[in-house]
């Protein structure tokens, strides 16, 4: 038990000992929220008492690891990944218009409209081929088409425009790892926009056209809460040193 305390110690102080300057701004606010939560996870972890409580501290742990390793838009590996080929990526188009289509309505606080776009996203996403380089990446698009089936049928039977909402977190979510893992469509650049403040202060995701931000999950009520964290380009507009890089762009306050 000892050991572990020190080994948690020794993790905390590694966080601790993380350069700050090193972030431009975007970075940074995402490292401040998601290592605070990390060292949170490590105290939780260190006070478990049996087995089964330190599994579920050591599983939130490293589920902190992995959103953080993807707010900063880094997997490791991810930099040599090839894209997929561009039919692959192009039928993505017509689902990103769909899922744009949604985020409007959304943050218009129009369930009607939202769920309009939900009929659409629903024929969209599913009518994406799975032609993937290989099939380790077919099978993850796989995962993720089934993610964002599921969490779309949801949104087509909200009840409420909350309902609606927390499901288009799990779409957003889905769809910005199979954007990032399998390409952009050619001629289409987005922006990956963060709420630290959506759903009690976990934070959510979205994608958006622009860099002004328009918050899907809170609306009119704090509609320009949030920052634009990254640009997702297709393959072709991007310079094969910095393919994951994040670029900042500084429109949008993390606060309202």
């Amino acid at each position: 038990r000892e050991k572990i305390r020190r080994t948690l110690n020794e993790l905390s102080s590694a966080i601790d000992a993380v350069d700050m300057k090193l972030f431009p701004p975007g970075p940074h606010a995402v490292w401040m929220e998601y290592s605070m939560r990390l060292r949170n996870d490590l105290i939780i972890l260190g006070d478990a008492d049996d087995t089964e409580d330190r599994r579920l501290a050591m599983d939130a742990a490293r589920q902190t690891l992995d959103l953080l390793h993807d707010r900063l838009n880094f997997r490791a590996g991810d930099a040599a990944a090839a894209p997929a080929p561009p039919a692959f990526r192009n039928a993505l188009a017509p689902v990103i218009d769909a899922y744009l289509a949604a985020h409007s309505a959304l943050a218009s606080d129009d369930l009607a409209a939202a769920q309009s776009a939900a009929t659409a996203l629903a024929d969209m996403w599913s009518a994406v081929p799975s032609d993937s380089p290989n099939d380790s990446e077919r099978n993850r698009w796989e995962s993720l088409r089934a993610i964002g089936v599921t969490a779309i049928d949801a949104c087509k039977d909200a009840k409420d425009i909350e309902e609606y909402r927390k499901q288009f977190k799990d779409i957003s979510d889905a769809l910005i790892e199979a954007l990032r893992r399998f390409g952009m469509p050619d001629g289409i650049a987005l922006h990956v926009t963060h709420c630290p403040m959506a759903f009690d202060n976990t934070g959510a995701d979205w994608l958006q056209r622009d860099t002004a931000v328009l918050n899907p999950y809170f609306g009119s009520a704090m509609l320009n809460c949030g920052e634009s964290t990254g640009t997702l380009t297709p393959p072709a507009a991007q310079a094969p040193a910095s393919s994951h890089e994040v670029h900042e762009h500084g429109e949008g306050t993390a606060h309202e």
